[in-house]
């Protein structure tokens, strides 16, 4: 989580890509406003790229305040060990100085060779 947030915070549209769990293990990423994804753009892969890059624009940034492992379970489609997350969320399109605790949730899958995030989502 750690350095998810770090490369989301840098813009690193690589970093994140390296991050995340590649088809068919990847479910989604999804973020609240500002620059909310969400529907099918939060299930498409192939658009995170893009919109990393358009919240790197606006200066996103986060910071993980809480975290919670919550389990592992084993699916035919894999193995996700699940999480819970508090995060400090500011960027130049919120209102000037303000910065938002965001609660999260997310999965990492277990069974590739480095874990890797299945599902992100921050309200």
């Amino acid at each position: 989580m750690v350095a998810f947030a770090r490369a989301w915070s840098h813009g690193d549209a690589s970093a994140i890509n390296r991050l995340v769990a590649p088809e068919p293990q990847f479910k989604w990423i999804s973020f609240g406003p500002p620059g909310s994804r969400f529907g099918a753009r939060a299930f498409a892969r192939g658009s995170l790229r893009s919109y990393v890059a358009a919240r790197a624009t606006q200066h996103d940034r986060l910071d993980i305040k809480r975290f919670r492992f919550n389990g592992t379970d084993v699916r035919p489609d894999g193995g996700y060990g699940h999480f819970e997350l508090d995060a400090v969320r500011s960027s130049d399109d919120w209102p000037t100085g303000l910065t938002h605790l965001r609660p999260g949730k997310g999965a990492i899958v277990c069974t590739l060779s480095r874990p890797v995030l299945a599902v992100w989502s921050l309200g």
